[in-house]
């Protein structure tokens, strides 16, 4: 008896031992894996997800509507079938980016993340990352992009020893 639990603790502490390491790596991906799946329900992803394909299959309806007013059947059966399409898609989507979220982050990682998604704080700069921070940002791309525009453009006829009329379309402009 004595010998078998030496033999049992020795073979536990045996990490060059290849099957053990597998073994080992493959629980450690599995809890990576659980704890993404978790990470990713309180980030607000998969609810931005359905909030997102609502978006995709009422915009179509309205297009679609508004092309076919006469044809309800049509544009009803199309809507229907776009939407179980992009429901079936969810699943493998999530699954993928599970996958990448699993590969990107240690299992340490991802526990602090969740911890920080569960607590007052982490709520809260969701929240507020949804309300205040992603249209700050949106506003802040528009309010440069003119800049980066003219900047780019500098930039180019630098590299190309001059420019003597525009060599890329300018913002506002229709080339045809």
């Amino acid at each position: 008896m004595l010998m078998a639990v030496g033999l049992a603790v020795s073979a536990t502490s045996l990490p060059s031992c290849p099957a053990l390491a597998q073994d080992k790596a493959s629980g450690d991906l599995q809890i990576r894996r659980s704890l993404c799946q978790r990470s990713i329900a309180l980030s607000g992803l998969e609810q931005d997800m359905d909030a997102n394909i609502r978006s995709v299959i009422e915009d179509s309806f309205q297009t679609l509507s508004a092309a076919y007013p006469d044809d309800t059947r049509t544009v009803t059966a199309y809507k229907d079938s776009l939407s179980e399409a992009m429901t079936a898609a969810k699943a493998p989507v999530l699954a993928k980016l599970q996958e990448s979220c699993a590969a990107a982050f240690s299992a340490e990682e991802l526990r602090g993340i969740n911890a920080f998604y569960e607590s007052a704080a982490g709520r809260a700069w969701l929240e507020k990352g949804k309300t205040l921070m992603v249209p700050a940002l949106d506003k802040a791309i528009r309010d440069v992009t003119p800049e980066v525009i003219v900047n780019a453009q500098k930039r180019f006829c630098a590299r190309m020893g001059g420019c003597s009329t525009p060599s890329s379309p300018q913002p506002g402009t229709v080339t045809s």
